[in-house]
């Protein structure tokens, strides 16, 4: 699901398979054991937050979608849907 899209094992979180607890207390216990890996782990994952899910990328991301949306549809881009770039369709 999206919570699985968003970390990005040892560089944005831990990661572990759902229902191991196993596996979540060892990913706590890394976590508690190293500073180091805390922050970094949290550093990255603003990172990756700030480059992709703020209002304003947001915002950018929906007006290329729309501008595809008309590009496919053989239409006239509006004057505002000009300086974004279109989408790619996915694959």
């Amino acid at each position: 699901g999206a919570p699985g899209e968003l970390v990005d094992h040892g560089r944005t979180g831990l990661s572990f398979d759902a229902g191991d607890e196993q596996a979540l207390a060892a990913a706590l216990n890394d976590l508690l054991a190293s500073g180091e890996l805390t922050d970094r782990l949290g550093d990255n994952a603003r990172r990756h937050y700030l480059s992709r899910y703020t209002p304003e990328r947001n915002f950018e991301m929906l007006m290329r979608t729309y501008r595809f949306a008309i590009e496919c549809r053989r239409r006239p881009i509006p004057e505002r849907l000009r300086s974004f770039q279109a989408a790619r369709a996915p694959a």
